[in-house]
């Protein structure tokens, strides 16, 4: 869901996790996400 666009928050909510804290334990940012934020970043 992160990947399609959803927000952190939005995917605690479908998966009825209570806290953020779960939410990011499952979650990792493909290397897809990595690449362009790099990208971005050397802007």
């Amino acid at each position: 869901m992160i990947q399609s666009g959803a927000d952190i928050v939005t995917v605690a909510t479908v998966l009825g996790h209570e806290s953020l804290d779960t939410t990011m334990v499952y979650t990792r940012p493909g290397k897809r996400v990595m690449i362009e934020a790099m990208e971005k970043s050397e802007m």
